[in-house]
């Protein structure tokens, strides 16, 4: 019988969780201390919105938009990331949560865009940006 991949999981400060991405940048998970599901925003990257083909930019259609909004949760779940909670809000009744490597990570691959509301983006997060761009990975392809 062929083995069924691990779970997408995140080591959420420290803590391995059982996570169910929405798209690369949102994801929930049920707290083993709780049980209740929580929702979680990942800080300093917006990737596009995986519910349907809702975007329109440039030579790309509303569909391939929608399958790079795939891959980026496809990308997502490729690996344990390791995440911290930074204790503040992410909207919508979500926390905040920070994964450095796979911010750094999914901006170079093209799925994700650096975001920021109260200060600039770092410029680690702009260099992984333009590496992304130079390299025409994912959304920059175009």
């Amino acid at each position: 019988a062929k083995e069924s991949p691990a779970e997408p999981q995140i080591a959420l400060d420290g803590v391995s969780l059982q996570v169910y991405w929405d798209d690369g940048d949102t994801f929930a998970f049920t707290d083993p201390n709780t049980n209740q599901k929580v929702k979680a925003r990942l800080k300093g990257f917006n990737t596009l919105e995986s519910y349907g083909p809702v975007h329109q930019w440039g030579q790309w259609t509303p569909s391939e938009l929608y399958q790079l909004a795939k891959d980026a949760g496809a990308f997502a779940r490729s690996q344990v990331w390791t995440c911290s909670d930074t204790k503040q809000g992410g909207g919508y009744g979500r926390i905040l949560v920070d994964c450095p490597d796979l911010r750094d990570a999914i901006l170079r691959a093209g799925l994700a865009h650096p975001f920021a509301v109260d200060a600039p983006s770092p410029k680690s997060d702009i260099e992984a940006l333009m590496a992304g761009i130079d390299s025409k990975s994912g959304m920059w392809a175009n």
